[in-house]
């Protein structure tokens, strides 16, 4: 699939955060910051994890990655809602699929890379991106330049497509409420103290607890979760249990199963 990217002006610039949400404010002004560095595990995806994370660090809710929301698998899908490169704001997730180009005598590709989007001129696609080879040494954060409008007289000099998908949109930091009056004191009750995962719990397809609690396949009230694609079928379809046949509603914490151990809080 090539993507190609229509324009109705010249020299607009797109990106420019005119419409910025809060969440994409966060994760560009922190992208900006790790410029020069090798942040994490130094994969290209490392970068934009680290990016929401420290949205939700904020008390933002930002969804995970989740994989299936086009018919190659490869594809990461950073959100529900994917936009135009025109209509992309500093902070959202850029998803390059199968791409390479030539610009300048040059050649580059990106077969299978994330990034921030920058911004872009309808010519020149900036993103802040690491694990690039050849944009900066030891695979460290840089801005990354690309030209998915770029054409000589002989065509398109590139090929692949660019996603780009909405970050932000989730729940801001609630305000402090105001002071309550003191609730009667309850009666002893059972409650919950701590929870185990089941161990070493694994899906045939290689999954574990913390894969289902990261991506938001389920929740923790023992429900599909929003990560969760209905194309893949059930969530305790035989496929994503374990040799024993248990569920992740049976063996992880994040599902409402796993070990629970109750104390009597007085």
């Amino acid at each position: 699939m090539v993507r190609l990217v229509a324009l109705s002006f010249a020299g607009v610039m797109y990106g420019c955060g005119a419409s910025q949400n809060e969440v994409e404010r966060i994760i560009a002004n922190w992208a900006q910051q790790q410029l020069g560095s090798r942040f994490g595990s130094g994969e290209c995806t490392a970068l934009l994890e680290g990016a929401e994370d420290a949205a939700r660090s904020a008390g933002h809710s930002v969804p995970g990655m989740t994989r299936g929301c086009y018919s190659q698998n490869s594809i990461y899908c950073w959100s529900d809602t994917e936009v135009s490169l025109e209509q992309a704001e500093p902070g959202d997730a850029v998803q390059f699929y199968n791409w390479d180009e030539k610009y300048d005598h040059r050649t580059k590709d990106a077969h299978h890379h994330t990034a921030i989007f920058k911004e872009y001129d309808g010519t020149t696609l900036q993103v802040w991106e690491q694990n690039q080879f050849g944009a900066e040494p030891n695979g460290n954060a840089c801005v990354g330049y690309y030209h998915p409008n770029y054409q000589t007289k002989w065509g398109t000099k590139h090929n692949g497509a660019i996603h780009v998908f909405r970050l932000g949109g989730g729940s801001a930091p609630a305000p402090n409420p105001s002071p309550s009056p003191p609730a009667p004191t309850p009666s002893p009750s059972p409650s919950p103290s701590s929870c185990t995962d089941k161990s070493g719990w694994v899906t045939q397809e290689g999954d574990d607890c913390s894969d289902w609690e990261k991506h938001h396949y389920c929740t923790s009230d023992g429900s599909t979760g929003r990560g969760w694609k209905s194309r893949w079928g059930n969530v305790d379809d035989v496929t994503y249990r374990d040799s024993a046949g248990d569920s992740c509603f049976d063996a992880c914490c994040a599902c409402g199963g796993g070990n629970r151990h109750m104390a009597v809080t007085v």
